[in-house]
C-alpha cells in the first residue's frame, strides 16, 4: 500500500499555493483525465510562470494566453502533464472531483488560496489527514 505518492512537478511546498490558485480557475468544470481540460490546466500553469518558467520569464507578466499555448506546443505539453500537475492538489486535499468529475475546492483549499491560513498551517492540516493506521482501542480502522 502506498501512503504517499507525490510528484516532482511541485518540488517546493511554497509553490503549492500558486498551483492551487490556478486550479481555482477551473472550479465547476469537468475533469476528463485525457481531455482538453488537462492541456488547458497545464497551459495556465505555463501562463502564470509555474511550469517551464525558465522559458517564459522574459515574456510580459503574466504570459499571454497565446504565448502560453505556443510554449506548450513547442515543449509537447500533453494531457499527461496536466494530470501530473493536478494530482498533488487532489492528494493534498486542496480540491476534489465529485461523482460527475466536476472540480471543487475544499474549504481548507479556499482558505489557503485566500491567504486565510499559511502554507505551514495548510500542510500541518493536510499531513494530519494521513495518520495511518487509525487505531481505536483494540482494533485498527
Amino acid at each position: 500500500m502506498v501512503l504517499w505518492d507525490f510528484t516532482t512537478t511541485i518540488r517546493n511546498p511554497n509553490r503549492v499555493q500558486d498551483f492551487a490558485r490556478v486550479v481555482n480557475e477551473f472550479v465547476g468544470r469537468e475533469w476528463i483525465s485525457s481531455g482538453q481540460i488537462t492541456i488547458d490546466f497545464q497551459t495556465q500553469l505555463i501562463k502564470h510562470h509555474l511550469y517551464l518558467a525558465e522559458r517564459t520569464t522574459k515574456d510580459p507578466d503574466p504570459t499571454s494566453e497565446e504565448r502560453a499555448i505556443q510554449v506548450a506546443k513547442k515543449h509537447n505539453v500533453q494531457s499527461v502533464r496536466g494530470r501530473t500537475s493536478f494530482n498533488p492538489l487532489r492528494k493534498l486535499g486542496i480540491c476534489y472531483l465529485d461523482v460527475n468529475k466536476i472540480i471543487h475546492l475544499t474549504k481548507k483549499g479556499q482558505q489557503f488560496i485566500n491567504n486565510e491560513i499559511t502554507t505551514k498551517q495548510y500542510f500541518e492540516y493536510s499531513i494530519l489527514k494521513y495518520q495511518y493506521p487509525r487505531y481505536t482501542g483494540d482494533r485498527i480502522r
